[in-house]
């Protein structure tokens, strides 16, 4: 049985398919891109609940501050199992 795909939410259904089409004309396995969507699609989901203002998407200042909350996030995560 396979794990089911994280919705792509509604603001980057657009964004997505196009970052899927080139994904699939890249020269990568078929895990790889499995892979890389699910991570992609994991981020959006989690940059759309986030509330975050600005453009994480279009700025560079924008992006690397999301991206920093999204690790800080998932690390706290991965080990909140520990406290």
């Amino acid at each position: 049985m396979g794990r089911q795909h994280q919705a792509v939410p509604e603001a980057f259904t657009t964004i997505h398919a196009a970052y899927a089409a080139a994904l699939e004309r890249a020269p990568l396995d078929g895990d790889t891109r499995r892979a890389y969507d699910s991570r992609v699609r994991t981020f959006l989901a989690w940059l759309d609940a986030s509330g975050l203002d600005g453009g994480p998407l279009t700025d560079a200042h924008d992006r690397d501050f999301a991206v920093r909350d999204y690790k800080t996030g998932a690390e706290e995560q991965r080990y909140s199992h520990y406290r």
